[in-house]
């Protein structure tokens, strides 16, 4: 139950930050934080709502959360279901340069016609260890990357603990973050997919080696499907 509460407040909050930016899509990126900030103060008065539902009955809150963002779909054109969890895991490596896959599993989950779709996966080698996943948001893509700041705005950081800055990955924006023995490499693929990997004892490269084993071609690919 849990599960599901904490999906429909994810695509609650996307939609709603969404449907806030339409008016507005060419945000200067020096005002890109105020606008999120709007949209976060509006989605905190909707939660609250849902909660105070939830104290006379879970069903019925969630009820209407549904009913809303199906609503606000329907009214912004962005309804469009993401591809099966299944498509997202077969795309995970059994391994790759050393690293050996130790479990990988996967759900899809929608909402009023909205939906997500993800699949998770652990690598090891040695004592490196690498956490994988995907994300499929399909037609709320847009809206729900807006809550990654790194994908609106640019980063540059550096000390002698390590890094994080945004940049390029073959063609789509990229988030990369170092601190000591710990590194996440995060990409945006075809406006509806996230590309995530994180882990210890490792270098951005090791990151990089498995991302490039799962390609953003092949991402795009399902978004024709």
């Amino acid at each position: 139950m849990m599960k599901t509460i904490k999906f429909l407040t994810v695509i609650f909050m996307g939609v709603m930050l969404f449907a806030s930016c339409t008016t507005e899509q060419k945000q200067p990126e020096e005002k890109a934080a105020d606008k999120i900030k709007e949209g976060a103060d509006k989605i905190s008065e909707g939660l609250n709502d849902v909660a105070n539902d939830v104290e006379g009955g879970l069903a019925d809150a969630m009820n209407k959360l549904e009913n809303a963002v199906e609503e606000m779909a329907e009214n912004s054109g962005v309804k469009k279901e993401p591809v099966n969890f299944r498509k997202l895991k077969d795309l995970m490596p059994e391994s790759t340069d050393g690293f050996k896959r130790m479990n990988a599993s996967g759900e899809t989950n929608s909402v009023g016609g909205l939906g997500v779709s993800q699949a998770k996966a652990s690598y090891e080698k040695g004592d490196k260890k690498i956490d994988l996943e995907i994300q499929d948001f399909g037609g709320v893509g847009s809206a729900i990357a807006g809550f990654a700041s790194w994908s609106i705005v640019k980063i540059d950081k550096e000390s002698d603990n390590g890094f994080e800055r945004t940049t390029t990955y073959k063609g789509h924006k990229a988030y990369e973050k170092c601190n000591r023995d710990r590194c996440e490499f995060s990409v945006f693929v075809g406006k509806r997919f996230m590309l995530s990997a994180k882990g210890r004892n490792i270098e951005m490269d090791d990151l990089h080696d498995l991302v490039d084993a799962i390609g953003t071609r092949k991402l795009e690919s399902l978004s024709d499907e």
